[in-house]
């Protein structure tokens, strides 16, 4: 049980910084520098799905819901793929990508809240906080100079949840698979 809680806190603890790396680039580059940001995006997306694939076969012989991981990883590596191969229009709709990611992390939140009755608390908090910037990101009520600094701010959020959560995890005594209704 050690190595898989080992397993998932360091799958976290990249994930995480590499959404903090990209938030700072988002918040601090220029609006005419948005190629570059969609290129490291690609990547980031291959890297976590990559992440997600191992995570997943690490759990499969110790937890029903491993499935969950290689679908999200399936939608990471897809997402990458995407971008990198069409950077160009993946820049045109740089905001609709963001949002409709946050709104799907959202969404694998609160499942994983489902099943994951020790941290659900802080799940369901991070799925709230998802879901509420995906869809100010693409509704967008404010002007496109602030709509990349509303991603650098969810990106930054969500890395530094991620990173919480992999300590949380990992200072944690309590059992990362899933609790069964009695």
């Amino acid at each position: 049980m050690d190595s898989i809680r080992t397993s998932v806190f360091r799958g976290l603890i990249i994930h995480g910084l590499l959404f903090l790396l990209f938030g700072l680039l988002a918040l601090f580059m220029q609006q005419d520098n948005l190629y570059s940001a969609m290129f490291y995006l690609g990547f980031l997306f291959l890297a976590t799905g990559f992440l997600y694939v191992s995570i997943s076969f690490l759990l499969r012989k110790t937890s029903e819901t491993w499935f969950l991981g290689w679908i999200w990883a399936l939608f990471d590596l897809g997402l990458g793929t995407l971008i990198l191969v069409k950077v160009e229009q993946a820049t045109d709709i740089y905001t609709n990508i963001i949002g409709a990611f946050a709104s799907l992390m959202a969404l694998g939140t609160f499942l994983s809240a489902i099943y994951l009755k020790p941290y659900r608390m802080v799940l369901i908090i991070n799925g709230i906080v998802s879901l509420s910037f995906g869809l100010l990101i693409i509704f967008n009520p404010f002007p496109a100079k602030f709509l990349t600094v509303i991603v650098g701010l969810y990106t930054l959020l969500l890395g530094l949840f991620l990173v919480y959560t992999a300590f949380l995890i990992k200072s944690s005594k309590k059992e990362i698979k899933p609790e069964t209704e009695s």
